[in-house]
């Protein structure tokens, strides 16, 4: 007899535990101590042997958090978060031989190799937030191309009035090594066009893809200084590592988060994604205000001229994506109108849309558009024991076959909705009785699976309400039922 062998919940499935959560909140906790303790050490001490240990230990314990993350994350994700952890391993090689060699010497002699690892790691980096945002589904209507591009152009125009025009006006600045460690801000546009897509995601609302996202803007703002420092526009060279190791501490941050249970969002729209895009039309005009406000206006008029058009783009870009929200809400808007005037089982019009038109149709006749008017209420004979004797999933498939039926033999300005149960309401516009009953006629042999439906008839009389009208064609309805049903009887 074999034992059973009982399978324990999954570290996932525990995520949601308060045992979980306090070991997550534990390595938080540790996670930014160390990074207090690391830019304690790199800003008060001040040495390069101090600054490069504090950065090179905080990237490595940020580097090892991420990977305790990896481990414990939904196993959906797994194969995305080893690719940032690609990523930051990579960056581990790269930017950290990167910044020691700066806190220690100043030398570029080695840096054009550690850049092109550098950019390895975005493409790693990009690669697995946009897998990321495509397993945790887009929102529908999310203009996710747009933004990228709209964020891409900001980031751009903002680059060349702080690095590129310098680049090319600088005697030797077409040098290899200066232009790959300059050129970090645009490969920043692939981190930025990851972080529009997590946002895009319906996971926006999740501290981990905030996490996410702020890490690669903090990596623009870092890579953004480097280049400036590097073509020769600032001799404070200290932020960016100290940048560096915030970006580090929230990707792995983000990877330990990224193991709780997803929540419901209670908003489609993301905050966050919002400010982003914000920041990003203000970004190259701010830019140019700072600029003239510390003295370094921008080297020639045609930097103006392209902050101008780049604006331009943007702002029209801006205008799209707006055109796009506006027609998305009209069509939600469209759509929740027409869910809220149709039955849902047989798709014709609900008791609130039918009375609706029945108002209408005796203002019509009040206003003298409409010569009169005549209404049939009808119900199907014996719908209880249809449901008690062959089920009531049986029962519904019968009233959508019934709806579809009548509705296809009625006339063409005639009007049927769903009363309500197993009711339903004609309204024949300047129709007679007697075409009424020959329409009701039509109606019983079209009815499915022989089943038959006594009606009550009535017309419009002088000073009739909707309320008038439908009482009548009940109390007539009652009389057909107890005429011994399958038959029709007119208002006295």
């Amino acid at each position: 007899m074999r034992a059973r062998v009982e399978v324990g919940p999954s570290s996932y499935e525990r995520a949601g535990s308060p045992r979980r959560r306090r070991q997550d909140a534990l390595v938080l906790g540790l996670l930014a101590l160390v990074l207090v303790v690391a830019q304690g050490i790199y800003w008060v001490v001040g040495t390069p042997e101090a600054q490069g240990a504090a950065y090179v230990g905080s990237r490595v314990l940020s580097t090892a958090v991420f990977a305790y993350g990896v481990a414990r994350t939904r196993p959906a994700l797994r194969g995305e978060r080893r690719l940032l952890l690609a990523a930051m391993l990579l960056w581990l090689v790269g930017d950290v031989v990167v910044a020691v060699q700066a806190v220690r010497s100043v030398s570029l002699d080695s840096w054009s190799s550690t850049s092109l690892v550098g950019i390895l790691s975005y493409l790693c980096l990009f690669a697995a937030l946009v897998g990321m945002a495509r397993r945790e589904g887009i929102v529908a209507g999310a203009a996710v191309v747009l933004d990228v591009v709209l964020c891409a152009v900001s980031l751009s125009v903002v680059w060349w009035l702080l690095i590129g025009q310098q680049i090319l006006l600088a005697p030797g600045g077409s040098d290899l090594r200066s232009l790959l460690v300059s050129s970090y801000p645009l490969c920043d546009v692939l981190a930025i066009a990851g972080a529009v897509a997590v946002l895009s995601a319906r996971s926006a609302h999740e501290w981990c893809t905030r996490a996410l996202a702020l890490s690669a803007m903090v990596d623009v703002v870092a890579d953004i200084w480097f280049g400036y420092f590097v073509v020769g526009l600032t001799d404070t060279w200290y932020w960016p590592p100290a940048l560096w190791m915030v970006q580090s501490v929230l990707l792995a941050a983000a990877a330990v988060l990224s193991g709780r249970p997803v929540r419901e969002p209670s908003s489609r729209v993301s905050r966050s994604g919002v400010l982003m895009m914000v920041g990003a039309v203000v970004a190259p005009m701010m830019t140019i205000a700072v600029q003239t406000m510390v003295g370094r206006a921008p080297a020639t008029p045609s930097s103006v001229v392209l902050s101008l058009v780049g604006t331009a783009v943007m702002v029209v870009l801006v205008c799209v994506r707006v055109l796009i929200l506006v027609r998305r809400l009209e069509k939600q808007a469209n759509e929740l109108e027409q869910t809220a005037r149709t039955d849902e089982l047989t798709q014709l019009p609900n008791r609130r849309a039918g009375m609706r038109l029945l108002h209408d149709s005796i203002g019509q006749v009040e206003q003298g558009r409409l010569a009169g008017l005549t209404v049939a209420l009808l119900d199907l004979d014996h719908f209880k024991s249809f449901n008690d004797t062959h089920g009531h999933l049986q029962g519904d498939r019968l009233l959508r076959a019934a709806g579809l039926s009548w509705a296809s033999v009625i006339g063409p300005g005639d009007m049927l909705f769903r009363y309500g149960g197993e009711e339903f309401v004609v309204i024949m516009p300047e129709g007679t009785v007697a075409e009424t009953r020959a329409v009701l006629q039509r109606m019983r042999r079209a009815t499915p699976r022989g089943q038959t439906f006594s009606a009550g008839i009535t017309s419009l009389r002088a000073g009739d309400t909707a309320e008038d009208v439908i009482g009548r064609a009940d109390a007539s309805l009652y009389a057909a039922k107890a005429a011994g049903r399958d038959r029709s009887c007119i208002s006295a």
